[in-house]
């Protein structure tokens, strides 16, 4: 699978206008010896994004892509395993807060 050169995921651009979000490309950095690339599945929305795109827990850096309840499949892991039984190829991954 070729690493796209762009995402697109809906962002805040301004704490005072948090409920606006707008579809965006960004560029994602280079895919690293700890990454793990999935194809997200579905994501949710939490009280903590709520509080983090509106200010609510100091200032942020924008624009910023909130959601971090993440149900996904692997497609590709990072060489340095770590936790060997993370990560593995075609298995679901789920990620939490950060």
């Amino acid at each position: 699978m070729v690493y796209p050169e762009t995402f697109s995921g809906f962002q805040i651009e301004d704490p005072k206008k948090w409920t606006e979000f707008h579809l965006n490309e960004f560029k994602p950095k280079p895919f690293g010896d700890h990454d793990v690339d999935i194809k997200i599945l579905a994501c949710g929305v939490c009280a903590s994004d709520l509080h983090t795109i509106s200010g609510g827990w100091g200032e942020q850096h924008f624009p910023l892509c909130v959601g971090h309840g993440i149900s996904s499949l692997v497609l590709r892991r990072f060489l340095v395993l770590e936790r060997p039984w993370r990560g593995r190829l075609g298995g679901h991954g789920l990620v939490g807060v950060q």
